[in-house]
């Protein structure tokens, strides 16, 4: 399973975006005053929207392979 893994580290691989799929975007800021409504602004230290933060899901994205082998027992001719 997963021939091009074996074949390049690169390839393959299963990244996923954490925890169902939810990215921060935004954080509240407070309510204001004037409105009473709530004030959004872009995630601390940003100037627009951060994207998801991916994590690679290592048991799908590496390589492995399975061998079986199979015996048979004749019984002896009479």
């Amino acid at each position: 399973e997963n021939l091009a893994n074996m074949l390049n580290n690169d390839w393959g691989q299963l990244n996923q975006v954490s925890f169902v799929y939810v990215a921060l975007v935004l954080d509240v800021g407070g309510i204001d005053a004037a409105t009473n409504r709530y004030i959004y602004r872009p995630r601390a230290g940003t100037t627009s929207p951060t994207g998801p933060n991916f994590t690679l899901s290592a048991l799908p994205s590496v390589w492995r392979v399975q061998l079986g082998v199979r015996f048979e027992f004749c019984s002896a001719p009479d």
